[in-house]
């Protein structure tokens, strides 16, 4: 489908070689901090996933503009990364936050004893 809507075979390779690459990082992050792979963990795979992909189409569709305006493909390729770098770096900022705040919030439930475990046991 991204072959057709390019015209090419080689942009949607760029674009589907973000997706794993990204992933490739997180996992690193994730063993470099000693960190596990919990449901957290994952759902910001899928998260980053989507915004993997997302920024690459971007960045592949500005190329493909600047090059339609008689850019060189490194040039193309430079000014295309560096005119998303900010909506990038925007999205990054706002949902790291986010993401941070609820796993605090859910390390404090796990910490915090249930209702039912209070509860004595009764035999019977």
């Amino acid at each position: 489908m991204l072959a057709a809507q390019y015209e090419s075979f080689a942009l949607p390779f760029i674009i589907l070689l973000a997706v794993p690459l990204a992933i490739l990082g997180a996992l690193g992050m994730l063993l470099l901090r000693g960190l596990i792979s919990d449901v957290f963990a994952q759902i910001g795979m899928v998260m980053l996933v989507g915004l993997a992909s997302k920024n690459a189409i971007l960045i592949v569709e500005f190329a493909e503009q600047l090059r339609h305006q008689g850019k060189s493909v490194a040039d193309a390729a430079v000014e295309a990364a560096q005119i998303r770098l900010r909506p990038i770096l925007m999205t990054s900022f706002r949902v790291h936050p986010r993401c941070a705040t609820a796993r605090i919030r859910e390390r404090a439930r796990a910490r915090q004893p249930s209702p039912r475990s209070a509860r004595p046991c009764s035999a019977g």
